[in-house]
């Protein structure tokens, strides 16, 4: 799997079709979603391909605790991650 680009929040959000922030932030605090990684002192962002690796799971029909070990798993991976850029 490859970490290359990077979406800001309206964008992941238009992603996944989760638009309300308070949804938003209660997937990322229930384990639904990936929560994001700084990009600068104050900007944060989430990596497009865990976000495609969850849109994939919902459409394969995984569970909530299914999805929950996937972002586990993408949040682990991280550490691999090198050369990326970011999209607005």
């Amino acid at each position: 799997m490859t970490h290359d680009v990077f979406y800001r929040k309206p964008a992941a959000q238009q992603e996944t079709g989760i638009l309300a922030n308070s949804t938003w932030y209660a997937y990322i605090a229930n384990g639904l979603l990936p929560p994001p990684v700084k990009i600068g002192v104050r900007s944060s962002a989430w990596l497009v391909s865990e976000i495609e690796a969850v849109k994939r799971a919902r459409i394969q029909g995984l569970t909530n605790d299914e999805i929950r070990v996937l972002v586990k798993e993408l949040v682990a991976a991280r550490s691999n991650v090198t050369g990326d850029t970011c999209h607005d």
